[in-house]
């Protein structure tokens, strides 16, 4: 089994870029990653769980811990994801693209852009299997999808999932065959991982001049990234108006 986790950043027009991003590997090779985090976590200036917007504040678990030592936490967690060396996967989207094109121009169910970045990460993820697929690897296998609890874009989301995956073909029904879950980024460590991708990918978006060292170690070369630009918004803009809104 297959197991996606994935976290946004950037989810208002403030920060520039909206990001979803996350990592994919087998499940046991998840157990593993955990293990290895949950001990990173409880090491030298031990914390609950780790969000990077708290690493950067100081607040939630990173309260009253210095800089150095938030910096130090950070990479050291980074080290086990680049140990474990999941398969990176990133979506992305200006959110001036989506103002100036998409928005009040798509149905219920895509009205929001982290539906589409949803839709399009699951593609993402969907379209490496066919690759590798030709490459000899592994066949095509379901894929867990966990995301970060989203409120009410969950259901949105949701709601034309069962229908899309009753029309697609094989080998693409097979792995959607699972329904994404949505869960708390503090209680599953995973998604703390793909957390601190997402929030890098933005900030390096946002601040092009910092130095973030740890960004190194979350994406590697070949890391997979779609970006969803002008084109395809106005395509997907295009292809909402043949769609019948009470089929999502």
């Amino acid at each position: 089994m297959l197991q996606c986790f994935i976290d946004d950043s950037g989810n208002s027009p403030d920060g520039g870029l909206f990001v979803l991003a996350g990592y994919i590997m087998n499940e046991k090779r998840w157990e593993d990653f955990t293990e290895r985090w949950y001990a990173q976590l409880q090491r030298d200036f031990p914390i609950d769980y780790c969000r990077m917007s708290d690493a950067e504040s100081g607040e939630g678990p990173f309260a009253g811990m210095d800089r150095i030592h938030r910096n130090r936490k950070v990479k050291d967690l980074a080290l086990v994801i680049h140990e474990c060396n999941p398969v990176p996967f990133v979506c992305q989207m200006e959110w001036k693209d989506w103002i100036e094109i998409a928005e009040g121009n798509l149905p219920p169910g895509f009205d929001v852009p982290y539906a589409v970045l949803f839709y399009q990460m699951m593609k993402s993820v969907a379209d490496f299997q066919v690759k590798s697929d030709e490459l000899g690897s592994f066949g095509y296998l379901p894929v867990d999808f966990i995301f970060d609890e989203q409120g009410a874009a969950e259901s949105k989301c949701l709601k034309w999932y069962h229908p899309l995956k009753d029309k697609v073909a094989e080998p693409h029904k097979t792995m959607m065959s699972n329904t994404p879950q949505f869960k708390d980024d503090r209680q599953v460590m995973p998604l703390q991982a793909a957390d601190m991708l997402a929030w890098h990918l933005r900030r390096e978006y946002q601040f092009p001049d910092e130095e973030r060292p740890t960004a190194g170690l979350l994406n590697p070369e070949g890391m997979l990234v779609r970006v969803i630009g002008r084109n395809s918004l106005e395509e997907l803009v295009e292809m909402s108006k043949r769609i019948d809104p009470a089929a999502i």
